[in-house]
């Protein structure tokens, strides 16, 4: 996957993670059971913020580009816009 332009807040462990099996903070399974996924692969294009989230990345891919074209929000905007825009009625 292709990771840019992402803001995280608030206790989120892992931002990204290219491990298998993730169970979030607020799941019910508590079993440790292992990976049952094929790991994935990242690159990181444009800048991103992470907060105070990790990053478990553990393969690396080649894919720098999507295959369209597409304009990214600045950085130090995508809070503001994500927030202006999320709740029921809105788009």
């Amino acid at each position: 996957m292709l990771v840019e332009g992402n803001v995280f807040r608030g206790n989120t462990r892992e931002a990204v993670s290219t491990y298998g099996l993730v169970i979030p903070e607020d799941s019910p399974n508590t079993c440790v059971c292992g990976d049952f996924e094929i790991d994935g692969y990242v690159n990181f294009g444009a800048k991103n913020d992470f907060g105070k989230a990790g990053v478990n990345v553990t393969q690396w891919g080649d894919f720098k580009r999507a295959p369209y074209r597409y304009d990214l929000t600045r950085l130090s905007d995508v809070e503001k816009v994500v927030t202006r825009g999320v709740g029921i009625g809105k788009i």
